[in-house]
């Protein structure tokens, strides 16, 4: 039983790994214990990616990553002056606003490489990841699912 619970753990690193590639190596890339590399290898394993198919994958979350890091940046700011706001007394709205646009376009971001990344699966390809992310959802609850 814990060799099949950690498979699923393993299982799940490798859907989200490639997902969170495009945020780079943070707080959620370490609690799953995983970096992009590693998950990428996984899922790539599991769906039987072709070598082609590896590289077009790579780019995809690559250029995405990229897109990424000025956005980044940008939330690191608008959450400084969050914070500086919420300490000074002043109103909070606005800068609260400021951070969810900036992680609306993460996600879109996000979105867009899942995206580009389901259109170079087979059809066969397609239906398995999506019948694995539907048994993730199921056994851990919530998972990630950008259409």
């Amino acid at each position: 039983m814990k060799l099949r619970k950690l498979c699923g753990i393993m299982a799940l690193s490798a859907l989200v790994g490639g997902m969170l590639l495009a945020q780079g190596p943070g707080l959620r890339a370490r609690r799953m214990g995983m970096r992009g590399r590693a998950s990428q290898e996984l899922l790539a394993g599991y769906l039987g990616l072709t070598d082609a198919q590896k590289a077009q994958a790579k780019t995809i979350f690559d250029n995405a990553k990229a897109a990424a890091q000025p956005i980044r940046t940008e939330i690191q700011q608008a959450r400084t002056n969050l914070n500086a706001a919420i300490k000074a007394g002043q109103p909070v709205d606005a800068p609260a606003a400021a951070v969810g646009n900036l992680f609306g376009q993460l996600t879109a971001i996000q979105a867009k490489a899942r995206e580009q990344f389901r259109a170079i699966l087979t059809p066969d390809q397609l239906t398995k990841l999506d019948q694995f992310e539907a048994r993730v959802r199921n056994r851990f609850g919530a998972a990630p699912t950008t259409p």
